[in-house]
């Protein structure tokens, strides 16, 4: 009788388990027919979601890819129209394994030359003045050491989009023609374009954005414990900040 009894209860679980993977078999076929006719990228990732190893996964996953990939290839085609540092780290940042990587990074190096000037990267952390000179001379980055602090007019190469303080703009300050004077600075709001916040590099060649204050090596001719910074706010140049103050850094060097 108990035999009777357990093959009784094996039968029946077997027959549940058997009436379970039916009901799922048919939700799976159900739920592939309809992102095959939805033809939704958004439907496809939800069906992986809900029958992982499911009869329509094969497909799911090739519609996914498919996706991924023309968002990919647009990325890049956007980053080769633009073409400037912005960009390339932008793809990187959203693709960072994409068909374009390389391509991505050997244009990054490419646009840290500005003229006749290669630019590092810029320092993870603030830093003083002095500390910022001495950063500078003793940094070895890309196989080089010969990095020093740039000086103002060097500085100024790396702004974009504000014509007031591009190199030959109205804004006056240059160590090469020996204006260093608050008085160069004058008058108010020729050293500096419109405020821009997040940015995402708006105003400089290299990507520094809205929150980077960059230092120079250009010391102010009114206050020696002053010197000239440059800010991607809005591309200002300003030369009323104090050594003692912390910005972030890039050196560069003369390209061979």
């Amino acid at each position: 009788m108990k035999k009777v009894l357990l093959i009784s209860l094996v039968s029946g679980a077997l027959l549940v388990f058997v009436i379970n993977l039916s009901a799922q078999s048919n939700d799976d076929l159900n739920a592939c027919e309809f992102a095959r006719k939805d033809s939704n990228v958004e439907t496809w990732k939800f069906y992986l979601e809900n029958f992982p190893n499911g009869e329509c996964s094969a497909e799911a996953k090739a519609a996914l890819q498919s996706d991924s990939d023309s968002k990919d290839q647009t990325a890049c085609n956007e980053a080769r129209e633009q073409n400037s540092f912005v960009g390339w780290e932008q793809y990187l940042k959203n693709f960072p394994n994409g068909k374009c990587n390389f391509e991505a990074k050997v244009n990054m190096k490419k646009a840290k030359k500005i003229g006749n000037l290669i630019w590092s990267d810029r320092s993870s952390n603030k830093m003083n003045w002095n500390s910022a000179k001495q950063y500078c001379e003793n940094l070895s980055e890309g196989g080089f050491t010969d990095w020093r602090l740039p000086n103002i007019d060097e500085l100024r190469t790396t702004i974009r989009n504000c014509s007031k303080t591009e190199p030959g703009g109205e804004c006056k300050v240059s160590e090469k023609h020996g204006h260093l004077s608050i008085n160069d600075w004058q008058p108010s709001g020729s050293c500096h374009c419109e405020i821009r916040k997040n940015n995402g590099g708006y105003y400089s060649k290299l990507g520094d954005d809205d929150n980077i204050w960059l230092w120079s090596s250009s010391t102010s001719s009114d206050h020696s414990d002053s010197a000239w910074p440059v800010g991607f706010v809005d591309g200002y140049v300003n030369g009323s900040y104090d050594k003692s103050s912390s910005f972030y850094v890039r050196c560069v060097r003369t390209a061979d």
